[in-house]
């Protein structure tokens, strides 16, 4: 087993926040919301062009599903490689607006 899987009676139960709320550290709520900005610019650009893609007559050819399962899957990387916490690493989850890491207890916003 992982030292980061072992129990830790400081790091609380996932999802939820830590018993004594700590101070925001303004580097981690700067990340993240750097992160969550980045997030939602990417996830917004893709949906419009998906959307442009199907509904255009112009581009909707035999070429028009690559390029919108491709879109689809540069969202998924980019997710999966930016939507995490600032402190430890991890996933952060599908709420795009979260006080706290649900692994590792840090607050994240005010």
């Amino acid at each position: 087993m992982a030292d980061r899987d072992r129990y830790n009676p400081q790091r609380p139960a996932h999802g939820t926040p830590p018993v004594e709320a700590p101070a925001v550290d303004p580097r981690i709520a700067a990340e993240y919301r750097r992160r969550r900005s980045l997030y939602l610019v990417t996830t917004f650009t893709v949906v419009a062009v998906v959307m442009a893609i199907v509904m255009s007559p112009l581009v909707n050819g035999p070429h028009a599903p690559i390029l919108v399962i491709g879109l689809v899957l540069v969202t998924v990387g980019i997710t999966l490689t930016t939507w995490r916490c600032p402190a430890c690493g991890r996933l952060l989850g599908k709420e795009w607006q979260q006080k706290y890491c649900s692994y590792c207890g840090v607050r994240l916003t005010e």
